[in-house]
């Protein structure tokens, strides 16, 4: 009688430890299977390609089903985006061609009325609508620029080549307006290589040269070098001018922002804010050290690889 209890324990045991075996198989499929569906709808939204076609709402678990949703969302999200994008760039493109032209026209006209006018005052009115007029064709086309890099519109492309044809590029277009201010700018020669667009980057350092040249003093000096590091190549601009003060230089790289030293000058505050968001689309960053009175250094760090 014990064997025959005995006997239907052992039975008993074993078919329990049958159905607890086949429970955990069944269930180690059922998250398997779960798991490579959400890999694979994760797979086909990174790749822009995920429908919820494949995925009817009856074979999936609640978590699937959300996670469904939740990628639709998402990838409706990014259509909306890419067609408000596209919507901006044709808007930007529009104003740039309809205000180009009469500005050009009213420099043209202003040049014309300017050679016509024989008193000296009137001549010195036309000089100054003159000026105001290239100082407006220079925003709105500083102002296009920055619109299409802030939506995408136009992507910069870095790829290796050498440092020197951005420096010649600044002794070119540069070394003109620091003479005419009777300023000494050395440019060092190098036969160094970095990752950047030859096109932005020029605006870049363009930028950071010009606020140089603008704010050093007639007999001060520029020294543009180069020093390279085992990632990196720095660009430097080193001016002998006002210097920037430590709690302005944070500030100095954002939109608009003007220091209360500079304000009697020409500037839109842009320039700077341009030029950080050009090099960091290229993965490189700017630093800058500088003391008032005593000028600045700002580098332009370029990846080498």
């Amino acid at each position: 009688m014990e064997r025959d209890g005995l006997k239907i324990i052992i039975v008993f045991s074993c078919i329990t430890v049958l159905i607890s075996v086949t429970a955990i198989t069944i269930m180690a499929f059922y998250v398997k299977n779960i798991l490579d569906n959400i890999e694979k709808m994760l797979d086909e939204a990174f790749t822009g390609n995920f429908t919820d076609k494949h995925y009817d709402e009856k074979r999936v678990s609640r978590l699937e089903n959300k996670l469904v949703r939740f990628l639709l969302s998402n990838a409706l999200s990014k259509k909306k985006l890419q067609s408000e994008r596209e919507e901006i760039q044709k808007m930007v493109s529009d104003i740039s061609h309809q205000t180009k032209t009469p500005v050009t026209n009213i420099i043209l006209y202003t040049q014309l009325l300017e050679g016509l006018l024989d008193n000296e005052e009137q001549r010195k009115l036309a000089r100054q609508i003159l000026n105001q007029s290239g100082r407006l064709s220079f925003l709105m086309q500083l102002f296009v620029k920055i619109s299409h890099l802030e939506t995408g519109i136009v992507n910069v492309n870095p790829h290796l080549q050498p440092v020197s044809l951005l420096l010649e590029h600044i002794q070119e277009a540069y070394n003109g307006r620091a003479e005419q201010k009777n300023i000494h700018m050395s440019i060092e020669t190098t036969n160094e290589k970095a990752v950047y667009d030859l096109k932005w980057t020029r605006e870049a350092i363009g930028n950071i040269v010009d606020n140089a040249i603008k704010y050093t003093p007639s007999g001060g000096k520029i020294n543009v070098y180069v020093k390279s590091f085992e990632i990196f190549l720095a660009i430097a601009v080193k001016d002998n001018g006002i210097g920037i003060g430590e709690e302005e230089q944070a500030a100095i790289f954002t939109r608009f922002y003007r220091s209360q030293d500079t304000v009697q000058n020409e500037g839109t505050g842009i320039g700077l804010y341009l030029a950080r968001k050009i090099v960091s689309m290229e993965n490189g960053y700017i630093k800058v050290k500088s003391e008032p009175g005593r000028g600045s250094e700002f580098f332009i760090y370029l990846k080498k690889l």
